[in-house]
């Protein structure tokens, strides 16, 4: 079975260039304070050039990024910005729905795909939510209070009180994965620990996103999936340079490229528009990879 919502697909798209020139102007009017992210763009692109962001794709050799396609207008530490807790949701709601069923359906796809004789339901799936929060978005079966499975939700996140509240997780861990200097950041877990890693609207903020990534690969299980979630909504301050003034097609673009140079265990990324915005509620999309066996 092929995965819910959406499809592969996608011209390809030069290397985003990094504007921080637009940033610091997104910066300055939308307020660098902001409890809750900003609309950064007022129309999304149709929704058929976001499913072929990756269409007929040719890949550099060479990571193709420098280290100024990650700096950002707020070079403080994360753990500064994220020290008060924010209890609210960073899309809106039709997003948030729609975000709750895709990893619904994208779970269930995994769980009868490759499913072995101790997977028999979503409970018994063992899931990485990283850059956590309060909330997980993940189906009703996660609950912790109600949970049947032998599996595990973990989370990975910046702020204590948000991780604590979160319903859904098992066990958390602060870390700040934009830190570390010459050494890479590295995943809390064991090699093949998880059948599934979520990033939900927060890979616009990371500063290091290959060696992130690669570090998911490891976790994963084979057969596993990583999933990003993204929107058009950010914290402007927080942001990297490469990430501002782009639209979804070339966002898609950017994502699937880190995953595609993080590591070889991903099989080649895919696209999803789980909400296109031509109503006028909020986009969102999905790109997502497998751990080869």
């Amino acid at each position: 079975r092929g995965w819910p919502r959406g499809g592969g697909g996608a011209r390809p798209r030069k290397k985003a260039v990094a504007n921080m020139g637009l940033a610091l102007s997104l910066g300055l009017g939308m307020g660098f304070g902001a409890a809750t992210p900003a609309l950064a763009k007022p129309r999304p692109p149709p929704r058929a050039e976001v499913e072929r962001a990756l269409e007929g794709v040719e890949w550099d050799e060479a990571w193709p990024y420098t280290g100024g396609d990650f700096a950002r207008l707020d070079s403080e530490p994360d753990t500064t910005f994220y020290t008060e807790a924010r209890f609210v949701q960073h899309v809106d709601d039709a997003a948030v729905a729609a975000m709750r069923a895709y990893y619904d359906a994208a779970l269930q796809t995994q769980l009868l795909a490759g499913a072995g004789a101790s997977q028999k339901q979503l409970g018994d799936l063992s899931v990485l939510d990283l850059c956590a929060s309060w909330t997980s978005h993940l189906p009703p079966a996660f609950n912790v209070a109600s949970k049947a499975g032998a599996g595990r939700v973990s989370g990975l996140g910046m702020n204590a009180a948000e991780l604590k509240a979160n319903e859904q997780l098992n066990d958390w861990v602060e870390q700040d994965l934009n830190v570390g200097g010459a050494a890479a950041p590295r995943l809390p877990y064991p090699d093949g620990t998880f059948d599934a890693v979520l990033c939900s609207l927060s890979v616009d903020y990371l500063t290091r996103p290959r060696e992130v990534f690669a570090e998911v690969a490891r976790v994963l299980r084979p057969g596993g999936a990583v999933h990003i979630v993204f929107g058009d909504r950010l914290f402007i301050t927080k942001a990297v340079a490469l990430w501002t003034g782009k639209d979804a097609v070339e966002h898609a673009y950017t994502v699937a490229s880190y995953l595609h140079y993080a590591s070889a265990a991903l099989g080649s990324p895919e696209v999803a528009v789980l909400r296109d915005g031509q109503d006028g509620k909020d986009p969102l999309y999905a790109v997502r990879a497998v751990r080869k066996a």
